[in-house]
């Protein structure tokens, strides 16, 4: 009885459930950025890249993937260096799957808000892909004195729609940055934005 016992309670940890993966993305996210190899700094936007990771790796079932990823860099002292080295076959692999995660070649807002009929700053935008999703992409709306952030989720663009709320401090036409876990899009979004 004792041995049944305890073949279940190692067959229950090692089949559980996964528990929240954010606290560990974000860990995982501020050693590689604060590494003395140097691969990026942009540690204050490690919350939102990992939200965004999370949700494509589940869009493209890239989950365990990403969990090797952060098992094999998880005690180890440079973990830029890791992922160049001793952890490369795990981050290849990862890197390999989110591959179906493209961003649009456009994004579109409805309203239009165009210069002759900019959006008031507050307003609600819808915003699509022009093609169709593997995974959600983030969409960030850079305007003056404001910056918002949408979703637009993973499918076609005739039926997947996120939304975003414009915001500037002065008349401007705003411009877009648009990442999902593999790939970014910059660039001038067409939208003006009024106070």
């Amino acid at each position: 009885m004792h041995r049944l016992s305890c073949v279940l309670i190692v067959l229950t940890s090692a089949c559980g459930t996964r528990g929240d993966p954010l606290p560990s993305c974000i860990d995982y996210c501020n050693r590689l950025r604060t590494s003395q190899s140097g691969c990026g700094n942009d540690v204050e936007t490690c919350q939102t890249d990992c939200e965004l990771w999370i949700r494509d790796n589940e869009n493209a079932r890239c989950v365990s993937q990403f969990d090797r990823v952060l098992s094999c860099t998880d005690h180890a002292p440079d973990v830029c260096q890791a992922v160049g080295e001793e952890c490369s076959l795990e981050w290849s692999a990862w890197a390999s799957c989110v591959e179906t995660c493209k961003t649009p070649g456009e994004v579109r807002f409805s309203p239009t808000c165009t210069s002759s009929a900019a959006c008031k700053s507050g307003s609600v935008l819808t915003i699509t892909s022009d093609v169709p999703l593997a995974c959600d992409v983030r969409v960030i709306v850079s305007c003056a004195g404001g910056t918002a952030t949408g979703y637009i989720p993973a499918g076609d663009p005739a039926t997947a729609s996120g939304t975003v709320t414009v915001s500037c401090a002065q008349a401007s036409l705003c411009s877009i940055q648009v990442d999902s876990a593999n790939r970014y899009l910059s660039g001038s979004t067409g939208v003006y934005c009024t106070p």
